[in-house]
């Protein structure tokens, strides 16, 4: 708590002092540090009853769907991550690799156009790239459609794999997994985690084989939407691999990396690579390329003049991270690390507060079935006189 007060108050010299005047301040900030709170003393500090059963505590969900709703239907029809798509289909069908050559728009803080590569892996393409050619258009209601289907697809998973939870308990997060961030193209790492986090749903225990293959394609295909990733990929081969000493989940392991590498292939794989993850990592040239909204701790670095640092500096907060986590449930220390995250990027990422609270949910459902063993035979009065 006392770090997150931190946070906030560093946040607000920021946006006071614009130490880049290129940069867009925001209070974004500030509202995501308080998501990350937020998630951190549900995920520690309110037992799964009382998140599922009690009425009055799941009225946390209310204003964030609100909000989703507002930012998508009042958002600027004209944003940039439009522009960024269409150029990017303009690119592809002249053949040209958009992660090579300077053919994506960006928009710096000024209103000044700025062309250079595509920032996204590669997964972040077919969905959009089939939308545009099936409707033989691209706008920003193509983009939210595009997302809502997707986000529907991740509800009606979640609801079919809770069938302990009653549609009454669960509605309220059903449409908070359809309504959140739509108007970004994240809705395909999206479904990824959740995929992940389902599968990860009963235990700590040894998965099925059937459940290590679709976390393998499940991990696969989220690396190659969004590096948000990242977090859930590393945390889950640690676990297994370094921490519980299961040998077998480095095949696994190679088994994710070839698929990326194939998938990135035909782009060129350090270009991917320099264009993606190296482009987050390098404040320098993520401030000249496109628009950069600060992060604390990012913008700790401007202040400092040690520009450099701040990639080492991320690896080693993240790693110090996971080994003060290892005493948790799986799933639960994934949320955390993730809800963490969101404060180490370059950028205060927004777009994945849905990823956050999707994989939240989850947590709850694991914490759940393994405090009540029998709670398909329990009946829903007394869940809720627990969680009351």
């Amino acid at each position: 708590m006392v770090f997150a007060i931190i946070l906030i108050i560093l946040d607000l010299l920021i946006i006071i002092l614009k130490p880049v005047p290129e940069a867009v301040y925001s209070l974004t900030h500030v509202i995501i540090i308080a998501v990350v709170v937020l998630v951190i003393w549900t995920s520690r500090w309110v037992s799964a009853s009382d998140f599922f059963y009690n009425k009055s505590f799941r009225l946390w969900v209310v204003p964030f769907i609100i909000t989703a709703i507002l930012i998508t239907l009042f958002r600027d029809w004209d944003a940039e991550i439009v522009h960024v798509y269409e150029t990017l289909f303009t690119a592809l069908s002249k053949g040209q690799n958009p992660y090579l050559e300077p053919v994506i728009y960006h928009r710096l803080a000024d209103g000044s156009e700025s062309y250079s590569q595509f920032n996204y892996p590669p997964a972040e393409i077919p969905v959009y790239l089939l939308v545009y050619i099936l409707l033989k258009q691209w706008n920003y209601g193509v983009l939210i459609v595009s997302n809502l289907i997707i986000n529907i697809l991740v509800a009606l998973v979640f609801s079919i794999k809770t069938p302990d939870l009653d549609w009454d308990t669960k509605l309220p997060y059903v449409l908070l997994l359809i309504v959140t961030t739509l108007y970004y193209s994240v809705s395909t790492v999206f479904l990824s985690l959740i995929i992940a986090g389902i599968l990860l749903l009963a235990k700590d225990r040894e998965p099925t084989k059937k459940n290590r293959i679709g976390l393998i394609l499940a991990i696969s295909l989220g690396l190659l939407a969004k590096f948000f990733m990242l977090p859930f990929a590393a945390i889950y081969f640690f676990h297994k691999i370094i921490e519980k000493h299961e040998w077998s989940y480095f095949i696994d392991a190679a088994v994710v990396l070839l698929i990326v590498m194939l998938v990135i292939m035909p782009f060129g794989w350090f270009n991917v690579v320099r264009s993606t993850i190296l482009f987050n990592l390098n404040l320098d040239v993520r401030s000249e390329v496109t628009t950069y909204y600060f992060n604390p701790i990012s913008a700790l670095f401007y202040f400092l003049d040690m520009r450099t640092l701040y990639a080492p500096f991320v690896i080693i907060l993240f790693l110090a991270a996971t080994i003060a986590t290892r005493h948790l449930p799986l799933l639960n220390r994934i949320v955390l690390i993730s809800a963490f995250c969101l404060l180490l990027f370059p950028t205060p990422e927004d777009q994945y507060i849905g990823s956050i609270f999707g994989l939240l949910i989850l947590s709850k459902v694991a914490e759940l079935r393994l405090s009540s063993p029998t709670i398909g035979n329990r009946s829903k009065d007394m869940l809720i006189m627990e969680g009351n």
